[in-house]
């Protein structure tokens, strides 16, 4: 079940103690956000690039979700970095051959972009016209959620897009090669605010089988 605001909460760890970390994670720390009825529910991941684990929580609401970003602490020896925001969904599109549970997907791979107010309008544009319609041609591209980023520090992302995968195949798709090389994408990316950084999560912290 999915709400139009988030809590993004993403834990970089420094691998040392076995599996004393994934006990306290999953027992303890991704409990309180649905015991304390700030969340609904939550979809957990991990990324061993990354080093990282992450949960995206449905808040309640808004009022929730700031209370949450507060509430939560990280506080274990083996976490190094924790990021953490309330996001405000602005733009939600499945694809025509995605299963009704494609917020399901095995893989979640947030884009951030930081976009300046006067260039907002045209980003949005661009993205929710053209580049996530044609990234959802591709049969393993399931769906796409843009956020709007609220309580981060100065200087943070301003928009993050979530889109789930069903396989890493995606990103050698020959649907996403298109939709990073049209006129428009080109002209917005020869603007020197258009950076983005790109992660990639898998489902329960496990890579896919090969």
């Amino acid at each position: 079940m999915s709400s139009t605001t988030i809590v993004y909460d993403e834990l970089a760890i420094e691998r040392q103690d076995g599996y004393a970390f994934d006990a306290w994670y999953a027992n303890h720390y991704l409990k309180r956000p649905l015991e304390q009825g700030l969340a609904t529910t939550g979809h957990h991941y991990g990324s061993p690039a990354r080093g990282a684990y992450l949960a995206v929580y449905e808040a309640v609401d808004r009022h929730a979700a700031d209370a949450l970003v507060r509430a939560l602490d990280g506080a274990h020896p083996a976490v190094v970095r924790a990021e953490r925001f309330a996001g405000e969904q602005i733009f939600e599109l499945a694809a025509a051959h995605a299963r009704p549970d494609a917020i399901e997907s095995r893989i979640c791979y947030p884009v951030f972009f930081r976009v300046p107010a006067a260039r907002e309008q045209a980003f949005d544009e661009w993205y929710d016209r053209e580049h996530v319609r044609m990234l959802l041609e591709c049969p393993h591209w399931s769906m796409c959620r843009r956020f709007r980023i609220r309580s981060a520090p100065d200087g943070y992302w301003t928009h993050v897009a979530m889109h789930f995968l069903t396989d890493p195949l995606a990103f050698e798709s020959k649907e996403r090669a298109a939709a990073r090389s049209t006129p428009w994408r080109l002209r917005l990316e020869s603007e020197p605010w258009f950076r983005s950084d790109n992660r990639v999560f898998f489902r329960h912290g496990r890579e896919p089988a090969e």
